[in-house]
């Protein structure tokens, strides 16, 4: 229905440019050469004429189609890049807070750093450092930065609220990830020994912020 519009649009706006030309001078002169011409060169002009008024409204249809389509496909891949933005911050959004109810706040890739963050929560627990051993490190790169830490956490002469200050210390504050928890009783001091397969992922913000 707008192109039908359109067209009369242009339909008009010839017809009242030809009815201006037809006033002119220059148009009697037009006039009165084609009158002096003969039958057959006259029919030719009729038809190039008839060409003329057929194709230019045709042709600009044409033109004004073509931009039109253009400017539509141009809005319909901004709308998908805004789209695909919004999808992708949303997504982003989710890793962020995924990352930060899994991954631990400090990024450790030593066992050095292992034990002296572990050593460092259990001190505010009374808890003596010299009562926790670290072994058999492993330190993994996982995509996205992270790095995985792997080891196993030995105590010996625990009492049992310094055990459960450990897992709290472990579990709650670095949210270490424990596996085939080990504990015996010392039968001569009745404090506890054990062993724990420890799992630490933390992800390096310093390089993510240098790339």
């Amino acid at each position: 229905m707008k192109n039908i519009n359109i067209i009369k649009s242009i339909d008009l706006f010839i017809f009242k440019q030809i009815d201006s030309i037809t006033q002119t001078a220059e148009y009697q002169k037009v006039s009165d050469a084609y009158s002096g011409l003969e039958e057959r060169a006259q029919e030719a002009v009729k038809v190039i004429l008839m060409i003329i008024t057929l194709v230019f409204p045709i042709l600009f249809l044409f033109i004004f189609w073509s931009i039109n389509s253009a400017k539509k496909e141009e809005i319909e891949i901004k709308d998908k890049l805004i789209n695909t933005a919004n999808a992708l911050i949303q997504k982003q959004s989710i890793l962020r807070t995924e990352e930060r109810r899994i991954l631990s706040m400090k990024f450790i890739d030593s066992q050095n750093s292992l034990k002296n963050t572990i050593t460092s929560s259990l001190s505010s627990a009374a808890i003596d450092g010299a009562k926790i051993q670290i072994s058999d490190f492993q330190s993994d790169d996982l995509d996205g930065l992270i790095t995985k830490v792997s080891a196993k956490l030995s105590f010996k002469g625990l009492t049992s609220s310094d055990l459960i200050s450990l897992f709290s210390s472990l579990g709650a504050k670095l949210r270490i990830k424990m596996d085939e928890i080990t504990i015996k009783k010392n039968e001569t001091t009745n404090n506890l020994d054990g062993l724990i397969d420890i799992h630490y992922f933390s992800k390096d913000n310093s390089a993510e912020e240098e790339r």
